[in-house]
This record gives structure tokens, sequence and C-alpha cells, in this order.
């Protein structure tokens, strides 16, 4: 496969990550805010206060995970490392996200410092679910064609 093709390929599969897993599984929070708004005005805190972004990280986070647990290695050590590292950040995250939706349930936060947590986390679970998406297919178009790194 020429390099623009893969190139393209690699792009367009992230950007249909972004689109229908990180920003679809924003919908129900953006809807849930428009029925709010109709009867209050509505604060981010509102949409987001019981901790629901929290468990949008770890989801996100869960399911590229598992399509790196596809990856087939074809005896590359360096996918194999890439992928491990990638598997050990995702389940750093999802013990954060997790140990903080917990807590927040348990002791509800100040707000300021809930929404600072919840955005830095949800932030930072799609950059790296987004980085292994990215990097599952670009693994997978390495061993479709034989190469290895």
């Amino acid at each position: 496969m020429e390099h623009n093709k893969m190139r393209k390929k690699i792009w367009i599969k992230g950007l249909i990550w972004l689109l229908f897993s990180v920003i679809g599984s924003l919908l129900p929070f953006f809807i849930n805010s428009s029925y709010l708004s109709l009867e209050k005005k509505v604060f981010f805190v509102d949409i987001f206060g019981e901790g629901g972004l929290f468990l949008v990280s770890t989801t996100l986070c869960l399911v590229s995970m598992g399509e790196l647990m596809g990856i087939d290695y074809k005896d590359n050590i360096r996918i194999k490392s890439i992928t491990i590292l990638f598997v050990f950040c995702s389940i750093l995250i999802i013990i954060f996200t997790t140990i903080s939706y917990i807590f927040t349930l348990q002791h509800p936060l100040d707000k300021e410092i809930l929404i600072k947590l919840a955005h830095w986390l949800f932030f930072v679970s799609a950059f790296f679910s987004t980085l292994s998406i990215l990097f599952t297919e670009w693994a997978e178009i390495l061993n479709s064609q034989g190469i290895s790194l």
C-alpha cells in the first residue's frame, strides 16, 4: 500500500473513532443539558456533577484497550512493546477514573475540583484512546504489508 493511502486510512480510522466514540459518548450529556436548560439555567456541574464523565473516560480506555488486545504481533517485538505501553497507560487511566467516580459518589467533591478533575481525565483518556486506535490501524497495515519496525 502506498504511503499516502496508508496515512489516509489511519486518519480516517482516527476521525471515525473521534466522531462516533469520543464525541458520540457525550451525546447523552448534551441531550440532558438541552432538556435541563428548558427548565432552568444549567451549569456544567449539573450535567457532569455525579461523575458521568469518569464513566465515559473509563469506557473509552476499555474499548481502545480491547482493540489493542486484537493486534497480531507476528513476532514483531516493537509492536508488542508499544502495545504493552498503551495497555499499561489505559489501565492506569481506568484505575484513576474508577477511583474518582467511586470517591465522587461517596464524598461529593467541591464542584470546581470535580469539573477540573473530570475535564482532565476525559481529555487524557480521549487522547490515549485515540492514539491507541491510530496505533492499532497502523500495526494492522504494517502486518498486512509484512513490514516490521
